[in-house]
């Protein structure tokens, strides 16, 4: 959540649409040092509802700009939309890891350790990373198969 005391309302004359909140909130000491991490990742799905349509135009009729730069694996890279972020997301190691451990946490019910995670990304990378293929990874781990199951 936003520090307490911060005002979160963007400013009523200066901004109509989502890319100029965004840009608001970066040009903001405050806001911007989070914002910037993860407002492209929003403006990439700008083309989308809430339902996940396709929208051309933002409710004030003016068209869409889901271009963004996205923070992937320490650097910012441009991307042109949604699945353009898909395809790079797709690709990184961070985010491979990032699944990894969020995975084999879920599926054991704790914290997985680094070496843990390690071994399944490992084996996921050596598969070309399909999801089919971090499952497989996980119930074949030995931290998988020796888990204690709550009664």
């Amino acid at each position: 959540p936003p520090p307490q005391g911060i005002n979160t309302s963007p400013p009523n004359a200066e901004v109509d649409t989502e890319r100029e909140f965004a840009d608001y909130r970066a040009s903001q000491g405050t806001c911007g040092a989070c914002h910037g991490s993860f407002d492209g990742i929003g403006l990439s799905y700008e083309r989308h509802d809430a339902l996940g349509r396709y929208v051309a135009v933002d409710p004030n009729g003016a068209a869409i700009d889901s271009s963004s730069t996205v923070l992937l694996d320490g650097e910012r890279v441009p991307v042109a939309g949604v699945t353009q972020l898909a395809e790079r997301m797709a690709v990184s190691p961070e985010v491979r890891g990032c699944v990894a451990r969020k995975l084999m946490s879920y599926a054991v019910g704790r914290a997985a350790s680094a070496e843990c995670v390690s071994g399944v990304d490992s084996r996921v990378q050596a598969q070309a990373g399909s999801l089919t293929e971090f499952f497989r990874a996980i119930v074949h781990d030995p931290v998988f198969s020796q888990r204690e199951v709550a009664p």
